[in-house]
């Protein structure tokens, strides 16, 4: 029940922090907390999702899959970066997201939307699924720094 209640909490200042537009770090440390931040990030998206990830995790992104819909009949980019090959069910799924397999030794995932809002991982090993990691709805400097990390990485 506590657990549950730490879950509702958080919940509420994400959403209170999308609402507000605040610009303010959010750490975050669980994949709960890591689907309650997409949740409120992705609909808030205007032009483009960029996401460096080691793998697309369907167990993850499905739950998501209606929060991608929308972002794309908004006319909004997906792009999202992999090290690793996105099966063919995937495309299938999400014909409009754009992957591409890149080859880097970075290991920080993030995602980063219209140069505003990211949510940006630390170190950790790659089949780790609770990572530490700071999210922000509102901070055009890290976010446009993280989107050119983005662009460095899609052209190599």
């Amino acid at each position: 029940m506590d657990k549950d209640n730490n879950i509702e909490e958080y919940r509420m200042f994400v959403e209170s922090a999308s609402r507000n537009d605040s610009d303010m770090p959010i750490p975050n440390s669980t994949e709960r907390h890591a689907k309650i931040l997409y949740e409120y990030m992705l609909p808030s998206a205007k032009h483009f999702i960029h996401i460096f990830t080691g793998s697309f995790r369907e167990v993850f992104y499905k739950e998501l899959n209606n929060k991608f819909d929308s972002a794309h009949k908004k006319g909004v980019e997906i792009c999202i970066l992999t090290k690793k090959k996105i099966p063919e069910n995937i495309k299938k799924i999400y014909p409009y997201i754009k992957f591409k397999i890149v080859n880097t030794s970075l290991v920080n995932h993030f995602m980063v939307i219209d140069n505003k809002i990211y949510r940006f991982e630390k170190e950790h090993p790659e089949d780790e699924k609770n990572v530490e990691a700071i999210a922000n709805f509102n901070d055009s400097k890290r976010a446009k720094g993280l989107n050119n990390l983005f662009s460095q990485i899609s052209t190599n």
